[in-house]
């Protein structure tokens, strides 16, 4: 065997050991992809008792093992269903903005967007999550990281909209605030099996509260009327 051959074997076994890492590292991701869309659908359909790590692999066609490796225990698992929303909740904001140029109709698609990511089945299945909490000590300990970080980079980006189009900061985290308590609330409605159509129509009736009390700043609280600008 000539050197030039021992080296292209050589070369080709190479080449095929990372054709077989990244074939593996496709197969994890895929598999992780599986079982969190199936988690998210289970938490949606069933609630946070349905969710079980045993029909969490059923519904996802992958082994126990399999999910077991990617999300040793459930609360981890749920922690990841936590930072996915957080992510596309964050990229949906990002979507909506970057073609907008007006600052303030920049800030004012915010709410749009917060509605648009709130009604998906994903938010209903963090709600299954946030609820779970309040009972269970070891969920609480791992999805309370990823809950906090995620809150605080979403209200950093909202305020952050809110400062560039002139809105006082205390009156805008009061308006994002009580908006997200009503479409948080609904969308727990829309869960149990609210009409769809009447909870659009409430979204847009206190869009347009909002747009009105924000040309009427003493309609706010006393300690925030001072600087406070409206939505658009």
């Amino acid at each position: 065997m000539t050197s030039d051959t021992r080296s292209i074997r050589a070369t080709a076994g190479k080449g095929k050991a990372v054709r077989e890492r990244r074939s593996q590292a496709d197969r994890s991701a895929e598999t992780r992809d599986k079982v969190l869309a199936a988690a998210i659908r289970l938490l949606h359909e069933g609630g946070y008792s349905a969710a079980n790590i045993k029909a969490i692999a059923s519904a996802a066609g992958v082994s126990l093992g399999s999910l077991q490796h990617q999300f040793p225990t459930k609360a981890k698992l749920m922690a990841a269903v936590v930072d996915q929303l957080a992510r596309k909740r964050i990229e949906a904001y990002r979507a909506a903005a970057d073609h907008i140029d007006d600052p303030w109709k920049k800030y004012g698609s915010v709410f749009d967007t917060t509605w648009s990511v709130v009604k998906e089945p994903e938010f209903a299945a963090v709600l299954e999550i946030m609820l779970a909490r309040r009972s269970d000590q070891e969920l609480r300990d791992e999805t309370g990281p990823s809950f906090a970080t995620n809150e605080a980079t979403v209200k950093e980006w909202v305020l952050h909209l809110g400062e560039q189009a002139g809105d006082e900061v205390r009156a805008a985290e009061f308006s994002r605030t009580l908006s997200n308590t009503l479409m948080y609330g609904l969308a727990m409605q829309l869960a149990i099996g609210f009409d769809r159509e009447e909870a659009e129509e409430l979204v847009s009736y206190w869009k347009s509260l909002i747009r009105l009390a924000g040309r009427h700043p003493e309609l706010l609280p006393e300690r925030l009327r001072m600087g406070a600008k409206g939505a658009a």
